[in-house]
């Protein structure tokens, strides 16, 4: 469910795709084509971005297949890179899910625009694969969006309704995804008794612009294997990666990344680069333990959104499991925004500028270089040891 949330809607509403105040009369008498699904707008005429129209396709949608979300508004001002939502995910009383995003890492990574999200209107449309077991509930979504100088910007509702009718679209959930749920918990418990050893910062690049349509792939992959007890890099992992939908860089992703296009021209496609990031964690020494080490990157993207979404894509099930969840070692990570603001107490996740500029260090490199960011990353990171961060506990509640 959080995918199809998150995915859909995230990667659209939250990007700054909106209607204007002066178009509130358009966005209480629009409905969706079904009764399983409603949104409503609650924003004021002080909120810079409404919705105008959110659309599905198909209506209602369709457990195991392919969805798609077109939404359509405009924006008042320009929205910047910075600026953050935080989604509240409910079956009835019960919270599932709390989390705060990064709008413009999710825009940029997930749909058919770009930040900063210049004022006007805008339509874009996500596609996504709905799971192919749904809980059969009612969900209620909370959208609150606000700007980098922490000012409302959004405020949307979202309610989904999975309960099946009489011969409903979504049958019975079967059993088989709680017992999924139950053998996860326990593989997680068993390594969590295992001391931690090694970080392995991860950064992806990807291909972006309008072109690409939200059909990303992965061009670049670095990983450092951070060694805690010797406070130092024991191994790297760099490699770029030739991208087959869109084998074309754009100019915007180009200019963005550094990447050309000789330079992903002459590489090898993932499946080849999987193979060989698979052997070399099989070959590093420390990892063949996989409680020993975790993976920590700069918000969810990397291996909540992108990786997934480039195995399916290149047929790559060896980290996959039924439903298209990452499996074990893959499926969890420290996310270094979170730990830096419960670190330092902030009110806000930051980005890695942001946050290398609170600890009053320069960037070194290339802002989306992915090796470059892998470095800085690490750089945050001992600093944040050095203040007294253990990742030790971020692993405990993971």
């Amino acid at each position: 469910m959080a995918r199809l949330v998150f995915f859909a809607l995230l990667a659209a509403a939250l990007s700054g795709i909106s209607a204007s105040p002066a178009d509130q009369n358009l966005l209480h008498g629009l409905a969706p084509a079904s009764d399983r699904w409603k949104w409503e707008d609650c924003g004021s005429s002080a909120h810079p971005v409404h919705i105008q129209d959110i659309s599905i396709s198909p209506d209602p949608p369709e457990k195991g297949k392919e969805m798609t979300v077109t939404v359509i508004g405009t924006s008042s001002q320009e929205i910047e890179d910075g600026a953050y939502a935080d989604v509240v995910v409910k079956v009835g009383a019960i919270k599932l899910l709390q989390r705060e995003f990064d709008v413009c890492a999710e825009a940029n990574a997930n749909a058919s625009i770009q930040c900063p999200v210049s004022e006007g209107r805008h339509v874009v449309s996500h596609t996504v694969d709905l799971p192919k077991e749904i809980p059969p509930a009612p969900f209620a979504v909370s959208i609150r969006g606000y700007t980098t100088d922490d000012d409302d910007m959004l405020c949307l509702n979202l309610n989904i309704d999975f309960r099946p009718k009489r011969g409903g679209f979504l049958g019975r959930y079967r059993h088989t995804t709680a017992l999924r749920f139950t053998v996860s918990n326990r593989h997680h418990r068993r390594m969590a008794k295992c001391p931690l050893r090694y970080l392995l910062i991860l950064d992806f690049e990807a291909t972006c612009g309008d072109a690409v349509n939200g059909q990303n792939e992965i061009i670049e992959f670095p990983t450092l294997v951070y060694s805690l007890e010797r406070d130092r890099v024991e191994a790297t992992f760099h490699e770029y990666v030739r991208p087959v939908v869109h084998p074309t860089l754009t100019p915007f992703c180009t200019e963005l990344t550094g990447i050309t296009q000789d330079v992903v021209g002459c590489a090898d496609t993932f499946p080849t680069v999987w193979k060989r990031f698979q052997g070399f964690m099989d070959d590093t020494e420390g990892l063949s333990d996989p409680g020993a080490f975790i993976f920590l990157t700069c918000g969810n993207w990397d291996l909540q959104s992108m990786l997934p979404r480039q195995l399916i894509l290149s047929k790559c099930e060896s980290a996959l499991d039924e439903s298209d969840n990452l499996t074990a070692p893959f499926n969890r990570f420290i996310n270094i925004k979170h730990s830096f603001r419960k670190l330092y107490r902030l009110r806000r996740q930051q980005g890695m500028q942001a946050m290398l500029k609170d600890l009053k260090l320069t960037l070194e490199g290339r802002h989306h270089s992915g090796i470059d960011d892998c470095k800085n990353i690490l750089r945050i990171v001992q600093r944040m040891r050095a203040d007294g961060w253990r990742p030790e506990q971020e692993v405990s509640s993971l």
